[in-house]
């Protein structure tokens, strides 16, 4: 039997890789039509450039930027399957962290606006980074997504001791007393989040809000709200 499951599992990744090589050859052949091929040596992230353009052509769930960890990129539990000359497939496996909740499951009190009295609250399934399609059906309707208003209240009470704070015309926040990297784990952490950047040295997490296409951006050092359709982020839903 357990010759007979590895016989199997070959067939299908071998089955996997073959199908992938042949979506691939038809999104570089689309690419190279448009004459999106490149060259993209006079960009400082030139994968990454290349990625987004074949994105077009051929469904890719996440693009990480270049020379990112895929274990810091994806929230979930990643192996790959070598393809040669360099390619690798993602088999990505949804991840099964257990968020360190507060008093029944509030994670955060939203104390003004629209919201107020509710909580930010886990979804009712562990979902990891995902897209706001995903986000709106994680929490049960796009009325379940915290606004940028309770984001906000959320931002300002994990910076509320970090120094100076400077709004800048872009919207981002930033703060003269930055978190060391551990402390800022425990702060993602405390809401059930893992940090994402840690191969940059650079960590952060994002949090989708109702409104269409923005998330909230926390770094150690400045936060504040981004538009990106495309992105992918965490989840908190507001809840009693």
């Amino acid at each position: 039997m357990p010759l007979l499951l590895t016989t199997i599992n070959d067939k299908i990744k071998s089955h996997q890789i073959e199908v992938f090589n042949r979506k691939f050859a038809k999104g570089t052949d689309l690419l190279n039509i448009e004459n999106g091929i490149g060259p993209y040596y006079k960009s400082s992230t030139p994968s990454y450039e290349f990625v987004q353009a074949l994105s077009k052509h051929l469904k890719i769930v996440t693009i990480c930027h270049s020379g990112e960890d895929m274990k810091n990129c994806f929230p979930e539990k990643v192996t790959t399957f070598d393809l040669g000359s360099g390619v690798k497939l993602c088999d990505v496996v949804p991840f099964n962290g257990t968020p360190k909740l507060g008093k029944d499951n509030c994670l955060f009190k939203i104390t003004s606006g629209s919201n107020s009295g509710k909580c930010l609250v886990p979804p009712t399934t562990t979902v990891g980074r995902v897209s706001q399609s995903s986000a709106i059906t994680a929490c049960g309707g796009s009325d379940n997504l915290p606004s940028e208003a309770d984001l906000k209240l959320l931002a300002e009470s994990i910076y509320a001791d970090r120094g100076r704070a400077t709004t800048y015309k872009s919207g981002f926040t930033f703060y003269s007393n930055p978190f060391k990297k551990d402390e800022f784990k425990n702060v993602a952490e405390s809401l059930g989040l893992q940090l994402l950047g840690l191969s940059y040295n650079d960590p952060y997490f994002i949090i989708w809000s109702s409104t269409n296409c923005y998330f909230w951006d926390f770094y150690p050092d400045y936060q504040g709200k981004e538009k990106y359709c495309s992105a992918t982020a965490y989840v908190l839903c507001t809840g009693d």
